[in-house]
């Protein structure tokens, strides 16, 4: 009995030193870089540093705007959209860590729609990604069978599910689709990805 009060200090400090570690914060710089043809006022930009999500009001000075701050996750999550109006477009969503990061931004127009796209990354981890992001590119390839089915539902029913025959259908797609990912992710769930 006595040998067990000695012990429950050891297990206090080692449950307060793992808490500390799990919720200590890591600091994050990372330098955004746009091309001329945009508009720095027609870009959104926002992060979810582990505990909050932050609206950045900073602005761009001669097309480069530099962040610092902190997070409590593995990867302060990062994403830049287009605002066209009152709506936002082409979010781009990707993952910073602790080493200082650089990312340049350009439009393109295509069919008559302007398209943000990314390029000079360095220690980013573009979230949806198939050239960067091995993970993401594991779970396209493992769910091409029922995105395929998604998309066939999609061309042969462009109005949506308007009967009950094909809001049974659009449903079975869905479940087998949403099956497929949570059996991918769950396989990987060590992955910060996962989550």
């Amino acid at each position: 009995m006595l040998k067990n009060i000695y012990g429950i200090p050891f297990i206090i400090i080692a449950l307060f030193l793992f808490h500390a570690k799990a919720w200590s914060a890591n600091s994050f710089d990372i330098l955004i870089k746009i091309d001329s043809s945009i508009n720095p006022k027609n870009i959104r930009i926002e992060y979810f540093d582990g505990k909050n999500k932050n609206i950045v009001s900073d602005n761009f000075s001669k097309n480069i705007l530099r962040l610092h701050g902190v997070y409590y996750s593995e990867y302060v999550t990062f994403t830049i959209s287009i605002i066209n109006g009152v709506f936002e477009k082409n979010k781009i969503i990707f993952f910073v860590n602790n080493h200082p990061a650089k990312i340049c931004l350009s439009q393109e127009n295509k069919d008559h729609e302007t398209l943000l796209k990314y390029h000079s990354l360095k220690e980013i981890l573009p979230a949806f990604d198939t050239v960067y992001n091995r993970l993401f590119k594991e779970l396209s390839t493992n769910r091409r069978k029922e995105v395929a089915s998604m998309n066939n539902f999609w061309k042969q029913n462009s109005k949506g599910p308007t009967n009950d025959s094909l809001h049974r259908l659009f449903k079975k797609i869905t479940q087998a689709l949403n099956d497929n990912t949570i059996s991918f992710l769950q396989n990987h769930s060590n992955s910060y990805y996962s989550f």
